[in-house]
C-alpha cells in the first residue's frame, strides 16, 4: 500500500513527466505479448472518439513486438497513446 495522496508532489511530478491528467485516462498493466490482445485494444481504442488517454505500463523497450504493433497500427500517431514503460516505483 502507498501513502502517497494525489496532492503530493512526486505523484503530481509523475503526471506532468508523462503528460498525463489525473483520472482522465484508461489504463493497461500488462506483459507485453501478442496474446494480451494489446493490438485489438489499441485498434478499438484509436476508433473510439473518446478525449482520453490510453496509458500502457509494460515492457516494450527494444521489443520486436511494439514495432510489428506499431507499423500495422498507426498507434504512434495517436497522441492520445502513452507507453510509459515499466515501473518500479
Amino acid at each position: 500500500a502507498s501513502n502517497l495522496l494525489a496532492t503530493d508532489n512526486k505523484v503530481r511530478d509523475y503526471f506532468r513527466q508523462f503528460d498525463m491528467t489525473e483520472r482522465d485516462y484508461y489504463l493497461i498493466i500488462g506483459r507485453f505479448v501478442p496474446e494480451n490482445n494489446y493490438e485489438t485494444a489499441i485498434r478499438e481504442f484509436m476508433a473510439s472518439s473518446t478525449k482520453r488517454d490510453l496509458i500502457i505500463i509494460c515492457n516494450h523497450k527494444g521489443n520486436a513486438y511494439f514495432d510489428k504493433l506499431v507499423a500495422s497500427t498507426g498507434c504512434h500517431e495517436d497522441p492520445r497513446i502513452k507507453f510509459i514503460g515499466t515501473q518500479y516505483d
